[in-house]
């Protein structure tokens, strides 16, 4: 709850981390929600920063277990990450072997997860798919 008179940098303080929830007569409403965090945290905001912030806002009077949670959420922020990856595949070893030595190539495969198999990059599927057509490589693909 941010009181109505509240100085605004205090409101521009929480709506770097916190979701506005609407107003009552005397309050702007704030949820912190483990979203609203991570957009904080995916703009370099810190949780020690927003700590710091709500103790001083709120003389000292955070909740231990709103602390916790809030570290909690920190922690695991950025610890798993999703890549966009695609898997090429070879009718043999040969061929993948002749694949990954080819210096036109070996920027697209990013690691060998079989004899015939690799995974590479996704976001530049277009620029491989012409490398390999250049060097006479037929590809099909499926869904």
């Amino acid at each position: 709850l941010i009181p109505h008179n509240a100085r605004l940098y205090d409101r521009f303080q929480v709506e770097r981390f916190a979701a506005w929830n609407g107003s009552s007569e005397r309050h702007h409403n704030y949820l912190i929600t483990r979203s609203s965090l991570q957009e904080a945290f995916r703009r370099g905001i810190k949780i020690e920063m927003i700590l710091a912030f709500l103790k001083r806002a709120s003389g000292s009077r955070i909740p231990s277990n709103v602390t916790q949670a809030l570290r909690r959420w920190a922690k695991h922020y950025g610890t798993l990450r999703l890549h966009r990856l695609l898997v090429i595949e070879t009718p043999d070893e040969f061929t993948m072997q002749s694949l990954r030595e080819s210096p036109q190539l070996q920027k697209y495969i990013k690691k060998l997860i079989s004899p015939t198999q690799a995974l590479v990059d996704g976001e530049n599927a277009a620029e491989l798919v012409e490398a390999l057509e250049k060097m006479g490589y037929s590809i099909s693909q499926s869904q």
